[in-house]
């Protein structure tokens, strides 16, 4: 350790990159078909240290291959047969190999590398002790399975789970680590558009200006690039994969505008949950009249407190003068299982109401904000 205040590592530092191993990009590389032996003989010797751990993120391929050695420790069986047999044969990904000589000829994709004005093949790197940092032979198929149950975990849900991971697990994956803002980063059309990214476990997280939130992970080797990134609101994925070393084959940007601009993709809707929807009645019909049973059934304890019942009456009468007839009421946008906001469409224009429950048994209306657009 590089300070003797430093904390012990865990496995959630080298999930989350943050065990304070140097950035090991292009060596990790040509360790992958190490043997255990020589893992092992590496920590025994002695590891250089870049941070403390759990004080900064660094990308670490030597984090993820000492993954694979406690899988393999715990489960009584090489990491990748019990990834097989745990996550690939009930995903169905049939056609997915840690070994490049498993797979049949026909199928085999040879990497290349760009040199001396010539492309050159590359020779294949077998399996061995740093796979469990990447170096999967898949193809886009059996890949799409893999993002797709990915997403599956979105949004929250009841149902059955899958035997593999709960949801609320793959769920904690996508949540970032050590959060860092860029604000040079920009967005699909060249704009400057600041973005917060982070570390999960095992990806990388972000959400840019413009709330699009990204989950993705690229990875490279001699001879191959790939690049995946999905979308969790959208329960979109997009991947691809390249025959030449280190290429970044996925133009992401353009794809973006595409579904985003072009194709107007909008996100899935968040369910209205049942006292949400209860409550949404129950205001509308409170901020009209004024009922003093309603008022008793649904208005939090702080509420009058906040501002007094007089001047919220005056402020709603004040608009409702203004607005005119309602015409049109919309059903509520949740923005959780708690608060929301809806549109009251009347004669002169649209009323904006917001609200928010409190955390009791039965929630009560702790906030209410209402906004006037008048027609143009």
């Amino acid at each position: 350790y590089l300070t003797d205040d430093a904390p012990t590592i865990d496995i959630e530092n080298l999930l989350t990159m943050t065990a304070g191993f140097p950035e090991d990009n292009p060596w990790g590389d040509r360790q992958l078909d190490e043997s255990d032996q020589m893992l092992i003989d590496l920590i025994d010797k002695g590891l250089s240290f870049s941070n403390v751990p759990s004080h900064h993120y660094e990308y670490s391929n030597t984090g993820y291959a000492l993954l694979g050695n406690v899988i393999t420790r715990i489960t009584g069986m090489p990491y990748q047969d019990y990834i097989i047999e745990h996550i690939f044969k009930p995903l169905g990904m049939n056609s997915t190999y840690w070994e490049f000589e498993d797979v049949p000829a026909e199928q085999l994709a040879i990497g290349y590398r760009w040199e001396d004005e010539q492309y050159k093949l590359e020779p294949m790197l077998h399996d061995g002790s740093f796979g469990a940092m990447g170096g999967l032979i898949t193809s886009i198929e059996d890949f799409s399975k893999y993002v797709s149950y990915h997403l599956s975990a979105w949004p929250p849900k009841n149902g059955a789970e899958s035997d593999i991971i709960k949801r609320s697990s793959l769920r904690e994956m996508h949540n970032p680590q050590f959060v860092r803002l860029n604000p040079d980063a920009k967005d699909f059309n060249g704009n400057l558009c600041a973005t917060a990214s982070g570390y999960g476990y095992g990806l990388s997280i972000s959400k840019d200006c413009n709330n699009l939130r990204r989950v993705r992970h690229g990875g490279a080797l001699p001879g191959f690039g790939s690049n995946y990134v999905f979308y969790p609101e959208y329960g979109i994925g997009i991947m691809a994969f390249g025959n030449l070393t280190y290429t970044g084959p996925l133009p992401a940007g353009k794809i973006e505008k595409l579904l985003f601009e072009i194709a107007e993709l909008k996100p899935r809707q968040l369910p209205i949950s049942n006292i949400l929807a209860k409550r949404q009645e129950q205001v509308q019909q409170l901020i009209q009249t004024w009922d003093t049973a309603i008022e008793k059934e649904i208005i939090a304890e702080n509420f009058y407190l906040d501002e007094s019942r007089e001047n919220r009456i005056e402020t709603f009468q004040e608009i409702f003068k203004q607005a005119g007839e309602i015409k049109k009421i919309d059903a509520i946008e949740p923005w959780n299982q708690l608060r929301g906001i809806f549109n009251m469409h009347t004669e002169n224009g649209t009323i904006k109401v917001y609200f928010s429950l409190t955390p009791e048994k039965k929630p009560k209306v702790q906030d209410l904000y209402v906004a006037y657009e008048p027609n143009e």
